[in-house]
């Protein structure tokens, strides 16, 4: 008879908790409840809630006992049931990219404690990003399980995207910026498998525009120029606007025969786009250095290049003065120190 009492008091008492349950989550869509181990768990979430939270069991086999909202929600009805018995479904949803990070945590080769981020494809078949906050659940000194949060970061990562788009980016030429030019010299400076030709453009007769024409038709000629300059903008060839009228290109990993060809073909391009006044053309000062090996050498590239550049700009002003050759004074004006970009030193 105790027997029969005790079966049958289970057997009741396991109906009245699926009522519970249904009946809390008919009250409260916004409820998810779910059992881990003997233990009734709630959460509370906002409806449109984009995040996840989940309790994977390792030991003996894996298996999702817990997931917030359900596995159906996220992957759809019939993957989703899948995913409980089989969590590798869901490692296979990771990027590519991201796949041999996020297992080497479940190794304990890295530090469970720092949250990672990663993409999952999820329902909609679309790359999502997602910070994933793990908590490793040990017995008796072995790893049994682990429990966490994957946070919906997409807004957070889009907003960085931008963020690291503008700081790269000039706003008025829309060319790569200085900090971009000064990152990538840095960067070049280090590296032994790579040519290098270091390109310097200065615009001619700016001021003289900005005097006589204004400075908005000043900004036009210098957008006109950017335009110019990034038809030859590739994925070895880094356009960077590093001053009020002066541009810069790198030419990576091209011979010297290479990079001299392109600057002569820039050259003829540049002579032949309209100026900011009819029956004028678009005139540039341009300076190069070239290295077999970047690795040290990019102040010695950037100094040459820059000298190059307004020996080009001081020949232009003496044709001017004198076109039939006769000496005249005159000078070049040289960048000041500050001015410069901020080249490690070798």
């Amino acid at each position: 008879m105790l027997v029969w009492a005790f079966a049958s008091g289970c057997f009741f008492a396991l109906i009245l908790i699926k009522i519970t349950l249904l009946v809390m989550i008919r009250q409260n869509p916004t409820k998810s409840v779910g059992m881990v181990g003997r233990k009734l768990i709630q959460f509370h979430f906002p409806e449109e809630s984009n995040d996840f939270i989940y309790y994977l069991k390792l030991k003996p086999e894996p298996q999702i006992m817990f997931a917030c909202p359900p596995l159906e929600k996220l992957l759809g009805p019939e993957r989703g049931k899948r995913a409980y018995k089989r969590p590798d479904l869901l490692f296979a949803l990771l990027h590519p990219e991201d796949h041999e990070r996020f297992i080497r945590r479940f190794r304990e080769e890295a530090d469970p404690s720092e949250p990672l981020v990663c993409r999952l494809r999820l329902r909609d078949e679309k790359y999502t990003w997602y910070e994933d906050y793990l908590s490793p659940v040990y017995k008796k000194g072995r790893l049994i399980a682990v429990q966490g949060i994957l946070r919906n970061v997409q807004n957070k990562m889009e907003m960085q995207e931008q963020l690291k788009y503008r700081v790269a980016h000039d706003s008025m030429t829309g060319v790569h910026s200085r900090e971009f030019f000064e990152e990538q010299l840095a960067l070049l400076n280090q590296r032994e498998d790579l040519s290098l030709t270091l390109v310097i453009c200065d615009m001619d007769n700016l001021k003289q525009i900005n005097d006589t024409l204004g400075h908005k038709m000043g900004d036009v000629y210098i957008k006109s120029a950017a335009v110019m300059l990034n038809q030859f903008a590739a994925d070895d060839v880094l356009i960077s606007r590093i001053g009020g009228d002066e541009f810069s290109l790198l030419i990576l990993n091209r011979t010297r025969e290479e990079g001299e060809a392109l600057i002569q073909k820039l050259k003829e391009t540049a002579s032949a786009t309209p100026g900011v006044e009819p029956g004028t053309f678009m005139s540039i000062s341009i300076g190069q250095a070239y290295a077999e090996c970047a690795l040290g050498q990019v102040e010695a590239l950037f100094m040459e290049a820059d000298r190059q550049m307004y020996a080009c700009k001081h020949a232009k002003r003496k044709e001017e003065a004198d076109p039939k050759g006769s000496r005249t004074s005159g000078h070049s004006v040289r960048l000041l120190s500050r001015d410069r970009p901020n080249i490690p030193h070798v």
